[in-house]
């Protein structure tokens, strides 16, 4: 989870530790990027260390809207976000589709719509964001530290209390002095 301000390091990171992650969630609007510098970078470093490009968008609107908003990524990024509470006809304009069905940082739970989104269209999802594993599709679930621990609204569990697909590390790598050592623990 690069949710990072600084372009730089984000690039900095991704060179050291991209052939260790599967996925790189990314903000993209948190980033002035005019010229496509940034863009093309990732799009390069993605390439050269295999691994999945993911906005974190978490459209949520009417699927005319999201159709539009979606044009901006449609050609680069491999995987988007969508809040799970949607009208299922939002996931027909998109692909690489992941759901977002329940996070670490609330207790709202959209997972009975998740499922009938995936009975309708499962060609075009990828996965579902959760705090517990779903059937039927690739889960993953944020918030995840080697310190249980609360930021703010963001309530971090461990690795070992996760049985998911793939886990969401942030800032427990990116914050380290030392995200080299840091993202082996997570491996």
């Amino acid at each position: 989870s690069a949710d990072l301000d600084d372009k730089t390091k984000l690039i900095k990171i991704l060179e050291e530790i991209g052939d260790k992650i599967v996925i790189c969630k990314i903000h993209y609007d948190f980033y002035q990027d005019d010229n496509s510098e940034l863009k093309n970078k990732l799009i390069d470093l993605s390439i050269e260390k295999n691994f999945l490009l993911m906005e974190d968008r978490k459209f949520v609107d009417i699927s005319y809207t999201v159709e539009k908003q979606y044009r901006r990524y449609s050609k680069w990024i491999d995987l988007i976000t969508v809040m799970g509470n949607v009208n299922s006809e939002v996931v027909t304009k998109l692909s690489g589709v992941v759901l977002i069905g329940n996070m670490s940082n609330n207790n709202y739970d959209y997972i009975d719509n998740v499922k009938e989104i995936m009975n309708k269209y499962p060609e075009r999802l990828a996965g579902i964001v959760t705090q517990y594993r779903i059937n039927g599709l690739i889960n993953m679930t944020p918030g995840i530290h080697t310190e249980i621990l609360k930021t703010d609204d963001q309530k971090y569990r461990s690795p070992s209390s996760v049985d998911t697909d793939i886990i969401i590390v942030g800032r427990g790598i990116y914050n380290s002095e030392n995200y080299i050592k840091s993202v082996e623990m997570y491996i």
